[in-house]
């Protein structure tokens, strides 16, 4: 990783977030085995922010290849520029691990709704290995699965939700202006090249994507 040629360069997130290049460097340098890790040797995507007036850019590839993170390349790859990181949820195959649920919004839409909409999955998935982590506005709840093709997988995800919770929640809606006050629980990162953000990694808004525990959820903000 080369350290930030203008280390004390300010980045504007989103307008009321500023971190430094040199910030975005050391927290990626001390987070490098643990993203690692969670990445498992599947193609990332970089959201990096040169310009500050600028949206990110979307680095997909580099030398020409989908970007794997891994040892020997981490500290050539990500920069100081590198805001948030996201990791395609396929393995080779087309096989997924887990089911990914991305908990999605529109409108007027409270906290204390978001986590009790959080609180039916981990009910209705207490069977199985389940994991909470916060993104830049919402959540993702992932559960883990055996191996299947990813297909099946989010046919059945859909299928099951929508018997379990479609008179409360959408389901993988497609509406590109939902209905105000919605609640989405939405699988598109289950798609082919579909991602979700990298636990460890920061959110696009500049927050760190934890892992939550159920139990303290309640006290998570």
């Amino acid at each position: 990783m080369t350290y930030p040629s203008e280390p004390d360069k300010l980045i504007n997130i989103n307008n009321t977030t500023h971190i430094s290049t040199k910030s975005l460097y050391e927290y990626y340098i001390k987070n490098k085995k643990k993203i690692i890790k969670e990445c498992e040797y599947r193609p990332v995507l970089l959201f990096n922010k040169y310009d500050t007036s600028k949206d990110f850019t979307v680095v997909r590839k580099y030398k020409n290849s989908l970007i794997i993170l891994k040892e020997d390349n981490y500290d050539d790859i990500i920069t100081g520029y590198t805001v948030s990181i996201s990791v395609e949820s396929q393995f080779p195959g087309k096989y997924l691990k887990q089911k990914l649920i991305d908990i999605d919004y529109s409108g007027n839409v409270s906290e204390k709704e978001l986590k009790e909409c959080i609180k039916d999955l981990a009910r209705f998935y207490n069977k199985f290995n389940y994991h909470i982590t916060n993104s830049s506005n919402g959540y993702h709840f992932r559960v883990d699965i055996l191996t299947q093709a990813n297909y099946k997988v989010l046919a059945n995800t859909e299928l099951e939700l929508k018997n379990e919770f479609g008179n409360k929640y959408l389901i993988n809606s497609k509406l590109r202006k939902k209905p105000n006050g919605t609640i989405n629980l939405d699988l598109v990162a289950m798609n082919e090249r579909g991602s979700l953000t990298v636990p460890y990694s920061l959110n696009r808004n500049g927050s760190i994507c934890n892992y939550i525990k159920l139990k303290d959820l309640d006290r998570f903000d």
